[in-house]
């Protein structure tokens, strides 16, 4: 076990049922010996991650499962480990879904209700309840906080006008929370796809031995993702971009953004795939 000031610290991950979020405690309690608290909406997915995580001490896994949009439920989370006396180190918010690729006008209320309460305002529900747990520190003791934004947080991808909306939004709350709280490592995480299920909301099976396997090349598993991410944090960065697709999202978005965009369009529109195509339909 490495020693760094993530060792022996108390983790809370959200969406750490799967994904990035699985590997990512997966990491923690192998290498730093952390104890995690995941949470997810599936008791059972919950306790698979369980058993994918493997043999470890005694608390180093606990999980609670609820809906991350669900604010009653933050707070009685919050008020149980307050009892338990718990202390809340680190919180990485990592719950997110995007919303299957089409143009603005097509999607309905529910559905923009839907990604702004797990994408956005999720996030925030959940750092106002774990706050108050947060033990005080200076310097690399300090507590923190680590949002999985997203490379879309860095440069518009057609299709997925309300899932850049919200990663635009939460870069913004995450860069304001670093200003307001100088008491809290504050970390922005902006990674290109992740072999996750942050997919399965698409009209298409990505999985299948189709064209979409294409897509699938490109998507950078979730182990690697995890041990990237945590290299980084474990130097205490404060904006971290993950995968050759995420690099090119932020290095040409910030300085060509209007060509990057009509890049990301064009590559899109001539690649057929039947995952696009309800964007370009009519068009």
């Amino acid at each position: 076990m490495n020693s760094n000031w993530l060792t022996g610290k108390t983790v809370v991950i959200t969406g750490g049922s799967g994904g990035l979020g699985l590997a990512l405690a997966q990491r923690l309690i192998h290498r730093w010996g952390c104890h995690v608290i995941a949470t997810g909406r599936s008791p059972e997915r919950l306790e698979a991650a369980r058993a994918a995580i493997g043999e470890t001490p005694d608390g180093s896994y606990t999980c609670r499962a609820f809906d991350v949009t669900d604010r009653a439920a933050w707070a009685d989370f919050s008020a149980d480990l307050a009892k338990r006396g718990v202390s809340v180190d680190v919180l990485i918010n990592n719950a997110g879904f995007m919303l299957p690729f089409t143009r603005l006008e097509k999607l309905c209320d529910g559905d923009i209700d839907r990604i702004l309460e797990t994408n956005l305002r999720a996030y925030l529900t959940a750092f106002r309840a774990l706050y108050p747990l947060m033990p005080t520190g200076r310097g690399k003791s300090r507590p923190a906080v680590i949002h999985i934004v997203s490379a879309g947080g860095l440069c518009p991808v057609v299709g997925q006008g309300m899932y850049c909306a919200t990663k635009y939004a939460l870069r913004g709350v995450t860069d304001a929370l670093r200003a307001e709280h100088p008491d809290l490592y504050v970390c922005g995480v902006y990674p290109g796809f992740i072999r996750t299920d942050i997919l399965a909301h698409q009209t298409v099976d990505t999985a299948a031995p189709t064209q979409e396997n294409r897509i699938r090349r490109l998507i950078l598993p979730a182990d690697v993702a995890a041990r990237r991410i945590l290299r980084r944090v474990s130097r205490h960065r404060r904006q971290i971009v993950v995968g050759a697709d995420g690099h090119l999202l932020s290095v040409a978005g910030r300085w060509f953004p209007r060509a990057t965009a009509g890049l990301i369009r064009g590559v899109l529109h001539a690649s057929r795939l039947s995952l696009f195509r309800d964007v370009f339909e009519g068009l």
